[in-house]
C-alpha cells in the first residue's frame, strides 16, 4: 500500500484532484473489505504525510471520512493534514500578533517612529494605522 501511496504520490505530482480521489478510492475499497475504524484511522495517518492534499480537498476528505465511518468522533484531529494546516496558520498569526504588540509597546514607549518601522519592517503608513487603533 506504501508504494502504491508513493506511486500516486509521483504520477499526481500538481494534480491534486488525483491524489483526493485516490483517497477516496482507497477509503471505499477498505470499507468493503472489512477494515476496522481503528486501522483505517491508521493507514491514513500514516498515508497523509505522502499524500498531502491543500486544505479545501482535506476538508472535503475529512468529511467524507467521517460520514464513511460514522460521525465526528470518528477522526481525530491528527488524522488529517487539515490540522497540520491549521496549526501552521495559529502559529503564523501568534507571531503576527506578537509583532503587532512589540509596535505598540515601542509606540508608547517613545521610541522613534523610523526606528519602529525599520525594527518591524512594516511601511510607516501601517505604523501609523497600528498607533491609531491603539488609541481606541
Amino acid at each position: 500500500m506504501v508504494i502504491l501511496a508513493g506511486l500516486y504520490t509521483l504520477e499526481s505530482k500538481g494534480k491534486e484532484d488525483v491524489r483526493y480521489n485516490f483517497k477516496k478510492k482507497l477509503l471505499k475499497f477498505l470499507l468493503d473489505k472489512g477494515f476496522s475504524k481503528e486501522k483505517i484511522y491508521n493507514v491514513f495517518e500514516f498515508l497523509d504525510g505522502i499524500l498531502f492534499l491543500p486544505t479545501d480537498l482535506e476538508l472535503n476528505f475529512y468529511r467524507e471520512v467521517e460520514e464513511s465511518l460514522g460521525g465526528e468522533d470518528t477522526v481525530t484531529k491528527e488524522m488529517t493534514n487539515l490540522y497540520q494546516a491549521a496549526k501552521e496558520e495559529g502559529k503564523k498569526e501568534g507571531i503576527e500578533e506578537g509583532k503587532l504588540e512589540m509596535i505598540k509597546n515601542l509606540l508608547k514607549t517613545g521610541v522613534d517612529m523610523n526606528k519602529v518601522v525599520k525594527a518591524s519592517g512594516l511601511s510607516k503608513e501601517k505604523i501609523e494605522q497600528i498607533k491609531e487603533r491603539a488609541k481606541h
